[in-house]
């Protein structure tokens, strides 16, 4: 069976999470309700935004050398990277 080498293109723009870190109470309570109702206005409002928001930027393949290191003056995007000193 013969297969061709075609390199997969794909670009995706990532935007920042939305995240809510509030999931403790009884649900029951009016409290707890009035916490959740606020993350869900708070949604709503990012996502009446999603066309302005600035996406998440990811260093492309012409960042790199042949030794898998950004090369010199290029910034770094990940949080987990480490930056020289």
């Amino acid at each position: 069976m013969a297969t061709a080498d075609v390199p997969a293109l794909c670009r995706l723009t990532v935007l920042p999470s939305f995240t809510a870190f509030d999931v403790r109470g009884d649900r029951s309570d009016e409290a707890v309700q009035a916490r959740l109702r606020a993350h869900l206005v708070n949604y709503a409002e990012q996502l009446e935004r999603i066309e302005t928001m600035k996406p998440v930027p990811f260093n492309v393949w012409a960042d790199w050398d042949e030794n898998g290191q950004l090369k010199p003056g290029v910034q770094g995007h990940s949080l987990v990277m480490r930056a020289e000193r």
